[in-house]
């Protein structure tokens, strides 16, 4: 939850009804959440969010909920900006 990564090692067994590959590329990919809130500390519902890369190329977009809270679901491992 503080952004450090994460190493870890697992073992898979082989298996016709599982896709190995879907499973491995949900490695490369996180979520991104948190609430917006006032300088005073009062939440802030409807605040429009944009998540870009560190070279400010657009990734995605969403809008905070009745409790100020957001997500970005599915982000490549990476490096961003968060712009409200």
């Amino acid at each position: 939850e503080d952004g450090q990564p994460v190493n870890f090692t697992f073992a898979m067994r082989s298996n016709e009804s599982i896709d190995h590959e879907e499973i491995l590329g949900y490695l490369d990919r996180t979520t991104i959440s948190g609430q917006t809130l006032s300088k005073t500390g009062d939440i802030k519902a409807g605040t429009d969010l944009v998540l870009t890369t560190q070279d400010e190329e657009f990734v995605a977009n969403t809008t905070s909920d009745a409790n100020g809270e957001y997500v970005f679901s599915d982000v490549p491992n990476g490096a961003y900006r968060l712009s409200a």
